[in-house]
């Protein structure tokens, strides 16, 4: 009994009332698509309806830190950076220590480097919080975006 109360004290049993989102399926395998409402991100903001290969890890403690990837058409990665209050610029690395892998969730979706032409951007959602965006195209009309948003 005592090693299941230690374990729920450190989050080690799985989703606490610490976390903002709570699922089952594992961070290393795509979101389940009767899972993706329970996403939520920035400010309540839900996925497009049109996000697949939807990928998400959160860890939480004192401060919590969530990661996404997601791919959807080109025009609804802009919409979604517009409603993200993001401005992405070509070869901006908003995340140079928790993006690219070095500080990132540690799973193969979140890459070691963001492809050729991506862009990002931050944002300072508040004196506590800190958002990044970043978006690849492909030559197909999709768009790969990774977010990450971190208390500070």
């Amino acid at each position: 009994m005592r090693i299941l109360l230690i374990a729920a004290l450190l989050g080690l049993g799985g989703c606490g009332e610490a976390c903002r989102t709570c699922l089952a399926s594992s961070p290393r395998n795509p979101v389940a698509t009767a899972e993706l409402e329970k996403i939520r991100l920035f400010d309540g903001e839900r996925l497009p309806g049109s996000a697949r290969d939807v990928y998400y890890h959160e860890e939480c403690s004192v401060d919590c830190t969530y990661w996404l990837r997601f791919t959807v058409p080109d025009a609804d990665a802009r919409s979604f950076a517009a409603r993200f209050h993001a401005r992405p610029r070509k070869g901006y690395d908003p995340m140079p220590e928790s993006g690219g892998g070095n500080e990132g969730p540690g799973f193969a979706w979140w890459p070691d480097k963001f492809p050729d032409g991506f862009e990002g951007d931050e944002v300072e959602r508040d004196a506590a919080r800190t958002s990044a965006l970043v978006i690849a195209r492909d030559d197909k009309g999709n768009a790969t975006v990774w977010v990450t948003e971190s208390n500070k």
